[in-house]
């Protein structure tokens, strides 16, 4: 009996002396098994493909109308040749040249007008295609003292059209 005694006390000193600085054992996680991804089948997956291109065509489409063309130059080169992507991106970019022109020669005429330079600052209007929105603008604002502009009835634009051109051979 002293002996088992002796045994017992000497396995439980090896046990604890064993588990020393070691912590207790926890729980065991159960066994994560993965779920293997199901693959789509190769025509469901081209699906899939032209569908996200259809969309990101739309939304580079509604960029350009929208007039964001730098944002849709680069969305439709994104698109590489899809459709006629690389030709809308070239439209984009033209278009936002002619802006950038647009907005330089509108800021011309402005200064002849500024200038007192009436006959040339309508030229440069007339150019530009909208004398006669800057004219109607321009009586809003000082005559009616509207801040929202005026919208002609589609029945008189093509008058205005012609007086527009009558006006610039006057001057």
């Amino acid at each position: 009996m002293k002996r088992t005694l002796v045994m017992i006390l000497t396995a439980a000193m090896l046990f604890t002396a064993g588990c020393a600085g070691r912590p207790a054992p926890a729980e065991e996680a159960p066994a994560v098994t993965e779920t293997p991804v199901p693959t789509p089948d190769p025509e469901e997956a081209l699906r899939l493909e032209e569908e996200k291109r259809a969309a990101a065509y739309a939304d580079a489409e509604a960029l350009f109308e929208a007039g964001d063309y730098e944002n849709a130059a680069s969305a439709f080169e994104a698109l590489g040749g899809y459709s006629d992507s690389a030709e809308r991106a070239e439209a984009a970019r033209t278009a936002l040249m002619e802006a950038a022109l647009n907005a330089e020669a509108y800021a011309a005429a402005e200064a002849l007008l500024a200038e007192g330079d009436a006959a040339h600052a309508a030229m440069a209007f007339g150019a530009l295609g909208d004398f006669i929105y800057w004219l109607s603008g321009l009586f809003q604002k000082k005559v009616l003292k509207k801040k929202k502009q005026f919208s002609l009835p589609k029945q008189g634009l093509p008058f205005l059209q012609k007086l527009k051109y009558l006006n610039l051979a006057f001057i």
